[in-house]
């Protein structure tokens, strides 16, 4: 028989459990540690999302460069089918942005081929019908917006219009690549190629991103939302549009969702954004706050941290910080007398920021992004 042990050597042999502290003891450093590995985590989940992010617009770029070297023009914001003379008047043909001409540059050419054999038949706007215009691309998806990765027919990415207040309505030139082009037969005059981009490639902007809307009336989120009933004409101040951040959100009560709403469409709130007044800033209508409201002063946007991606027309893509100089907003837009104003080549008023948004200003710090 084996002798019986008592004493502290046996309780020692006999324990098998954690007390009640140790055990919270456990947890707490389990806690900790899952505390400390999350935001490790979530920040590689978004430079994840910002590389994809910067990956689409390098592919953006690209098309836009292949395009233009193919049809020696940049696409235009409007009455790009009156150029290729897909027809001679520009009826509903005048809405269709810049996207829908690069799409078979983004692999999307079974997408383009459809929805060009109704424009041609129906004549129909980007907003109607087809499960083609009803159901984006996804390299014009930013994967960092989840409200626009959600939506069917919405996008992330918007076209340059340069440093001055310009909606894409009425036939208009820009200081930046894309304009808007002209009435009937005489849009040939309005195109822009590679060589008028004397500033450089490298400096200047061709798209960046912007905060999906939430597709209601009322949006009021600096990023996402549109201020309406501001003073955005040629000459108005930017800082009356930056009054209307009150507590980080747009004071206006008229604060439209539209934002991003139509990928294919060429109305401002859709399409373009202007290089005033800094990213992640509040943008503005003078007019109504609708799908297609008139008057707006567009500012790019992102849920990226404190900046947004950008390409280049070199097919550069630069992240710039909300930081960026963009001049003072209470200055008032200079509009020339006598001339022109968009065939103004001075220097921009708005900074390094709005440097990058022209092809022409002469300016020499349009390439930096801080």
């Amino acid at each position: 028989m084996l002798p019986i042990t008592t004493g502290p050597a046996a309780s020692r042999h006999d324990r098998a459990a954690f007390t009640l502290v140790e055990l919270l003891v456990v947890i707490a450093i389990i806690g900790t540690l899952v505390g400390l590995l999350l935001p490790a985590v979530q920040s590689a989940r978004e430079a994840a999302r910002m590389s994809a992010c910067g990956n689409n617009l390098k592919q953006i770029g690209t098309a836009i460069l292949t395009y233009e070297s193919t049809r020696q023009m940049f696409p235009l914001q409007n009455k790009n089918w009156v150029l290729k003379g897909l027809r001679t008047a520009p009826s509903n043909f005048q809405f269709w942005g810049c996207i829908l001409p690069i799409l078979p540059y983004v692999e999307e050419q079974s997408k383009y081929d459809d929805i060009i054999s109704n424009m041609i038949s129906s004549d129909i706007p980007p907003w109607q019908g087809l499960t083609s215009m009803t159901t984006s691309a996804p390299v014009f998806i930013c994967p960092s917006d989840g409200l626009a990765s959600a939506k069917k027919a919405k996008k992330s990415y918007l076209a340059s219009f340069g440093d001055l207040m310009q909606g894409t309505s009425g036939g208009y030139k820009t200081r930046g690549i894309f304009i808007s082009g002209n009435n009937g037969s005489s849009g040939v005059n309005a195109m822009v190629k590679l060589s008028h981009v004397t500033d450089g490639t490298s400096k200047t902007l061709l798209f960046s991103e912007r905060c999906q809307g939430n597709g209601s009336g009322v949006d009021k989120s600096v990023k996402a939302g549109l201020a309406g009933g501001v003073a955005t004409t040629r000459d108005s101040k930017p800082q009356l549009c930056l009054d209307q951040v009150v507590d980080n959100q747009l004071a206006s009560t008229a604060a439209s969702g539209y934002s991003c709403y139509r990928w294919l469409s060429n109305e401002t709130i859709n399409d373009v954004f202007h290089t005033i007044l800094p990213p992640n800033g509040p943008s503005c209508s003078s007019g109504d706050t609708g799908a297609n409201p008139s008057g707006m002063l567009t500012t790019v946007s992102s849920y990226h941290t404190a900046g947004v991606n950008t390409v280049f027309a070199d097919t550069s893509v630069r992240f710039i910080s909300d930081t960026i100089d963009a001049g003072n907003p209470n200055d008032t837009p200079i509009v020339p007398s006598g001339k022109n104003w968009y065939d103004y080549s001075a220097e921009s008023q708005w900074g390094v920021w709005g440097a990058m948004g022209t092809k022409s200003g002469r300016e020499a710090s349009g390439g930096s992004s801080n």
